[in-house]
C-alpha cells in the first residue's frame, strides 16, 4: 500500500493563534473544486507533473478564474498520496486510518463515479487533501499580482492584509 502522511492534524481556534508564516497553497479552482471541498472536505490533484505539491502547506485556497480572487481558506488536516485504482479498497478497510476520512473518501468517490465525472478509478498517484470542515473568510479577496493557471504559495500574513499579493 502506498500511503504517506505528510502532515499531522491541525486543529483551528480562530485567526488570531494562526503562525503569519505558515505556508498557503492557492490553486486555480472552479466552482465545482470549492463544492467539493465544501461538501466532501477533500479533494485530490495529481502527484506528478509540473504542478506537484512541494511544500507542506497549512492551507489551501482556489483562485477563481477571473483575476484570481481567493475568498476562503481551507485548513489541511492530513495528505496521502493514494493510487485509488491499486489503493482504494485498502484504504476503506485500513485501521490505521480514521473512519471520518475513509468515510470522506467513499462519499467523494462515489459522488464521482455516481456523476460521470470519474468514469472508473483514476490509475495514477493522487495527493488526496483532508480538509477541516471550517472555512476561513478572506475578507479582502486578495488577487494575485499575476494571475497563472499554476499553483502558487503565499504567506499566509500577507493573504490576511493585502488586496493584490
Amino acid at each position: 500500500m502506498n500511503f504517506e502522511t505528510i502532515l499531522a492534524p491541525i486543529k483551528i481556534n480562530g485567526v488570531s493563534q494562526y503562525n503569519s508564516n505558515e505556508n498557503v497553497i492557492s490553486i486555480p479552482g472552479t466552482d465545482w473544486s470549492q463544492r467539493m471541498v465544501e461538501e466532501f472536505h477533500v479533494f485530490e490533484v495529481p502527484n506528478s507533473g509540473k504542478d506537484i505539491i512541494r511544500y507542506k502547506p497549512e492551507y489551501l485556497t482556489f483562485r477563481k478564474r477571473e483575476y484570481g480572487a481567493m475568498d476562503n481558506l481551507h485548513s489541511i488536516e492530513k495528505l496521502i498520496i493514494l493510487n485509488f485504482k491499486e489503493d482504494y479498497d485498502l484504504f476503506l478497510r485500513d485501521k490505521d486510518f480514521c473512519p471520518t476520512y475513509r468515510e470522506r473518501i467513499r462519499k467523494y468517490v462515489s459522488y464521482l463515479l455516481y456523476t460521470g465525472v470519474w468514469a472508473e478509478l483514476p490509475d495514477d498517484e493522487k495527493l488526496v487533501f483532508f480538509f477541516s470542515p471550517e472555512q476561513i473568510e478572506l475578507k479582502n479577496s486578495p488577487i494575485p499580482f499575476r494571475n497563472s493557471m499554476h499553483n502558487k504559495y503565499y504567506e499566509l500574513n500577507k493573504l490576511l492584509s493585502n488586496f493584490v499579493v
